[in-house]
């Protein structure tokens, strides 16, 4: 007998269909379609998302909604959070990966809380985040943190 799991499993799913040349259309079920391609260093199309772009998209949304998440349990109030986020790639031992991250959360909250109390709240989104997780990537988050009483 197979010992119970005390977490759910989860699958994601996610179609995509060449549309031509080097491009192609991302679906999901009940999202908009979005255009990928390769980027344009590696002989793909300008302007159009790349899984390069997505990679670093999906880092930087996977920590804000995590941090987003803490603030709500912890019922401290957020005014604004905007964030830039940037990864090299490198080539190395024969292949290009991405060898850094890096994520700079410009958070803005009100209330009776210190900004080590937001950055440690960062840390710990952080190291919640599923994306960052699952990677091999070495990602530093470096926040800048305003609070309003």
């Amino acid at each position: 007998m197979e010992p119970m799991k005390k977490y759910k499993v989860f699958q994601y799913k996610t179609k995509v269909q060449w549309t031509g040349e080097r491009t192609g259309l991302l679906r999901g079920e009940g999202k908009p379609d979005i255009s990928v391609a390769n980027p344009p260093e590696f002989k793909g199309v300008p302007n159009v998302w790349t899984p390069e772009d997505l990679f670093v998209a999906a880092l930087n949304i996977c920590l804000m909604n995590t941090f987003v998440a803490s603030l709500l349990r912890k019922g401290i109030i957020l005014i604004s959070y905007k964030s830039e986020a940037e990864a090299t790639l490198d080539f190395v031992e024969g292949n290009y990966r991405f060898v850094s991250a890096r994520i700079l959360p410009r958070i803005n909250v009100k209330g009776s809380v210190t900004e080590a109390d937001i950055a440690q709240i960062v840390r710990e989104a952080h190291e919640g985040c599923v994306i960052a997780n699952s990677i091999n990537t070495p990602v530093e988050v470096k926040p800048s943190i305003s609070i309003v009483s």
